[in-house]
């Protein structure tokens, strides 16, 4: 019997850390640009300041090969 498995949704989840907010903004606006040549998109979740190190962090969602990311 052949197996009916299917993958639904599939996604990389990664937490990226910068100097400065500018900094952030840049290598969003420069992975954006690459994705929309995919026809992919990234997802931001969460966004947050370690002011101990004054670096700015970013959880993002990424799609897998070619895959839906699932909604929330």
């Amino acid at each position: 019997m052949k197996s009916t498995k299917k993958i639904e949704f599939a996604w990389i989840e990664q937490i990226i850390s910068f100097e400065s907010s500018l900094e952030k903004q840049m290598w969003i606006d420069k992975r954006n640009d690459k994705l929309e040549q995919k026809h992919c998109s990234m997802k931001i979740m969460d966004e947050w300041i370690d002011h101990d190190t004054d670096r700015v962090f970013i959880r993002i969602r990424l799609p897998y090969n070619s895959n839906e990311m699932y909604e929330e």
